[in-house]
């Protein structure tokens, strides 16, 4: 039987996280003998390089994660001397400004305004919404008034 581990609410064996991080799944095996909660057994105990894109700061395997690029891909890209946007983004990136009735602000900003994460947002944005949609959310949870208003 082969042990699963759920990670963020995200199951998955051994070989898979092991295929997912980069990391060996005897590096992993390892680090769960020697007591490891399982996130610091599959990353490390996240002592790698940090990137910084637009004012937001995380691990390679938490860009990874919210933007749906491999994290092997996003490693080796920083490694190889990238700044950190492209490391992250490649070369194509999506956009980072947001317009709504005429305001444009970062996507870092409209999440502050909006209450919604940076990766919620981002990942909406990367799926093709338009920007009142990704921020907002397309049942207008949110009300653009609402957001303007709160400057």
């Amino acid at each position: 039987m082969q042990r699963v581990l759920t990670i963020d609410g995200d199951p998955k064996s051994l070989a898979q996280w092991a295929y997912a991080t980069g990391n060996s799944y005897g590096l992993i095996y390892n680090r769960l003998l020697a007591g490891w909660t399982d996130k610091d057994a599959v990353y490390g105990k996240q002592t790698g390089p940090k990137l910084t894109v637009d004012g937001v700061t995380h691990s390679v395997s938490e860009w990874a994660k919210i933007t749906g690029t491999d994290y092997k891909t996003i490693y080796c890209r920083s490694y190889q001397g990238w700044n950190d946007k492209d490391a992250v983004y490649g070369k194509d990136q999506p956009k980072h400004a947001l317009t709504i009735n005429g305001v444009t602000r970062s996507i870092v900003e409209w999440a502050k305004i909006s209450g919604q994460s940076y990766g919620l947002i981002h990942s909406r944005v990367r799926a093709g919404w338009n920007d009142e949609d990704a921020v907002c959310g397309k049942g207008r949870k949110l009300s653009v008034e609402t957001l303007l208003g709160a400057k």
